[in-house]
């Protein structure tokens, strides 16, 4: 079962990843890139809103962000710029 779009404080519940396993990245869309391109990097953080926390301080920081999204690492997008 995968569940996308959550809300932020919801439990995403993946019965093929459970615990310390599943693990959140922060992708990106920036002015100038192709709309639907997305970048990251290697930071994985171990929550859903650890991941939120640090799409919103890159969002603050960088200018060139557009948009920001949250996608575990089984590639599902469970929350995006709003």
């Amino acid at each position: 079962m995968t569940t996308r779009f959550t809300p932020r404080q919801e439990i995403i519940e993946h019965p093929e990843r459970e615990g310390d396993e599943y693990r959140f990245k922060v992708e990106v869309n920036t002015y100038g890139d192709p709309e639907g391109s997305w970048a990251g990097n290697a930071v994985v953080h171990n929550t859903q809103q650890a991941a939120v926390d640090a799409a919103q301080d890159l969002f603050g920081r960088w200018t060139a962000v557009k948009k920001w999204r949250v996608v575990d690492l089984l590639g599902n997008v469970v929350e995006e710029m709003k």
